[in-house]
């Protein structure tokens, strides 16, 4: 199993059987790298569908039946899939977008053929990006903005609040929380999440355990990570955290 995550954005590699997963921030594209079926369906009720590709709309529950093929999930910021998904016929599972899936099925291959070449692989997320591009990004532009942002990544385990940020960067709280969106596409709260998320899983994946790697990161406790993770990712931290996967964090 990998596990790539850069800006806003994971994407996992890996054999798959079965799975159940609701994801309440992010869209997910899932795709079969051998181009071999598998079945997907909207829980509770929803009837299989099979196919070798879908993008699943942000908050819905969904059921895969994987057949232990090779699949690639990417979350997604909805907002960079909306035009995607507003040109589908409702609400639900979107089967087989043409417009993604062979190009995300080919960087997909690339990505699980590349394992140490770090230039390789941020090339290839930067052709996912192409593909789909990212409403955040990098934050470059504004130094007070970028301050925070500093602030922030190298302080994870303290609570800092917006009045804290704010004088930092020499804004009041509301103009701070409107540069900070309107540069990044995300809140301050959705970012420190983002980047606590990132420092738990990288201590995990290196050998702490599951408190350890959460009380560092800055979350209260084990339970209070497992539910961020759960709401960014859909799924229990526990299905993928582990020393079989590899972790790449750019």
């Amino acid at each position: 199993m990998k596990i790539f995550v850069w800006n806003s954005r994971s994407l996992l590699i890996g054999k798959l059987e079965q799975l159940s997963f609701h994801s309440e921030r992010s869209a997910y594209l899932i795709c079969s790298l051998n181009s071999e079926n598998f079945r997907i369906a909207a829980e509770p009720n929803g009837n299989w569908q099979n196919c070798t590709c879908a993008l699943v709309p942000q908050g819905l529950q969904i059921k895969i039946d994987a057949k232990n093929h090779l699949i690639s999930a990417m979350s997604i910021e909805t907002q960079d899939v909306q035009k995607i998904l507003s040109d589908s016929k409702g609400p639900g599972i979107q089967i087989e977008p043409k417009v993604l899936e062979d190009p995300f099925r080919k960087i997909s291959n690339l990505l699980e053929e590349t394992n140490s070449d770090t230039d390789r692989q941020r090339k290839l997320l930067a052709e996912v990006d192409q593909l789909i591009p990212a409403n955040f990004g990098p934050i470059k532009m504004d130094a007070r903005i970028s301050a925070v942002v500093d602030k922030i990544s190298e302080n994870l385990s303290e609570n800092l609040n917006i009045e804290e940020l704010a004088n930092l960067a020499g804004l009041s709280s509301s103009r701070l929380e409107h540069l900070f969106k309107e540069a990044s596409g995300i809140s301050l709260s959705e970012f420190k999440t983002w980047q606590r998320l990132k420092a738990a899983s990288l201590a995990i994946s290196n050998g702490e355990n599951l408190t350890e790697a959460a009380l560092s990161a800055g979350f209260y406790d084990s339970a209070h990570f497992t539910n961020s993770f759960k709401k960014t990712y859909g799924f229990a931290p526990s299905l993928f955290l582990n020393s079989k996967t590899k972790f790449y964090f750019f």
